[in-house]
């Protein structure tokens, strides 16, 4: 199937009229000629990161562009950022029947995303 993702974050102000704002997520690859079965969407958080607090895009600014070396723990990537949901859409075409599919998720922060975890193999072959 060819594939595209978008990701789209919402924050909530709940200090002021507890709206909610959502802004585009640029992923690393957003397309995929060629997906059958998993994708991990991949966000680089720096210093133009939507996801990311005011203070920690200016802290990663004033750091030359870098993640500052303190922040490297899963505790201080949780601290800085800052949304309340995402929203993933999945579109494509799907090969056989050349029809139009789609999926789409929404995340609420806190509750189904985790910092810091490393992905596991999806497939593995087990021998007897």
């Amino acid at each position: 199937m060819d594939a595209s993702l978008k990701v789209v974050a919402g924050n909530t102000d709940f200090s002021r009229t507890g709206a909610t704002s959502y802004v585009k997520v640029n992923l690393v690859e957003f397309e995929h000629p060629f997906f059958s079965r998993v994708w991990h969407g991949c966000h680089r958080l720096n210093a133009q990161s939507p996801l990311l607090s005011p203070a920690a895009r200016e802290r990663i600014r004033r750091n030359g562009g870098y993640w500052p070396v303190d922040w490297c723990n899963p505790e201080s990537v949780r601290d800085n950022l800052m949304f309340s949901d995402f929203i993933v859409t999945l579109t494509g075409i799907a090969n056989i029947s050349a029809a139009t599919v789609h999926a789409y998720k929404r995340y609420k922060a806190g509750v189904r995303i985790s910092c810091s975890f490393i992905f596991g193999h999806v497939i593995e072959k087990i021998t007897l």
